[in-house]
């Protein structure tokens, strides 16, 4: 059997035949789907982001914020900005984007951060000022993967990634007036 070139994984694999993986059947969508990678924490938010679509996105959205509902043409606007942007080749911050259901007045809400490992030790970064091409760079946590729908944790992604504005010029300026404070 010959090998082909694993767009996926970057490998040559010779399971692949066109993009199904001959060795389960499985239609390779996102890195996680490949039985040649043990892995999990290898999907990045830019392949959940190619492979949800919006109308989904923001029903998750709204169903968590209710009050969004007049913005979904902004969130459009920077769900399209992120599929037509390409992800860094490295994650040069280690940040793995992770998201936890929290309660607050009986209502369940998202809560995206990002988590660096140290010394086993696990510590929380907020990221809502990252700029959008390092926010599809990172990869996804294991936990955050087996929680959550792939059209949930890019509309929990979005949202944080927009709370301060629905540009990056936007959230740089809102960033440099919290500095002057």
């Amino acid at each position: 059997m010959s090998k082909k070139f694993c767009k996926v994984d970057k490998k040559w694999c010779k399971f692949l035949k066109r993009d199904i993986c001959n060795f389960c059947n499985t239609k390779l969508m996102f890195v996680n789907r490949c039985p040649r990678l043990k892995l999990i924490e290898t999907t990045r938010l830019y392949e959940l982001i190619k492979v949800v679509n919006f109308s989904s996105v923001f029903t998750c959205i709204y169903n968590w914020y209710e009050s969004q509902r007049k913005n979904s043409k902004l969130y459009y606007y920077v769900f399209y900005k992120c599929c037509l942007m390409r992800p860094k080749k490295h994650n040069l911050t280690d940040l793995f984007i992770n998201i936890e259901l929290f309660e607050e007045y009986g209502n369940k809400f998202p809560c995206v951060c990002g988590v660096k490992i140290i010394n086993k030790d696990k510590i929380n970064y907020s990221l809502v000022f990252n700029k959008w091409n390092d926010w599809i760079s990172m990869f996804i946590t294991k936990e955050t993967l087996n929680s959550f729908t792939p059209e949930e944790i890019v509309a929990a992604c979005l949202y944080e990634m927009t709370y301060y504005g629905f540009s990056e010029e936007a959230i740089q300026k809102n960033l440099a007036e919290l500095n002057k404070i």
